[in-house]
């Protein structure tokens, strides 16, 4: 597939509107992060009209109404935010998420390994 931009300086530069295929094609659509398995979502799913829903086991980005972009990754409780960043670029976004979530699946893959062998 081809992306709206090419790789920069080892960053993908991906829109949020092309993360999705980008997170199914390296298989982390759903990834081991904190200990559960976590499923990416639009970020609408888990904030709009100003309001945070409280969804467990997701993770996604979603854009403020200031035009920053806010990462975040939900617990598996009560759907709280258990980690969320906000960055001003929705590239930076999709960078730091991507990024995120496939180095929790890889230390989970390793461990799974470790563990298996």
């Amino acid at each position: 597939m081809i992306f709206s931009c090419e790789i920069r300086a080892g960053k993908m530069c991906l829109k949020v509107n092309e993360l999705e295929e980008v997170l199914k094609e390296e298989g982390i659509l759903k990834a081991h992060i904190d200990g559960s398995i976590k499923e990416y979502v639009k970020g609408e799913v888990v904030y709009s009209n100003n309001e945070w829903h409280n969804c467990t086991d997701v993770f996604g980005i979603h854009k403020l109404e200031d035009g920053r972009y806010r990462i975040f990754i939900t617990e598996s409780e009560r759907g709280m935010p258990r980690y969320s960043k906000v960055v001003a670029t929705e590239e930076e976004a999709c960078d730091l998420l991507v990024e995120k979530v496939r180095r929790a699946e890889s230390i989970y893959q390793d461990k799974l390994k470790w563990y298996t062998s």
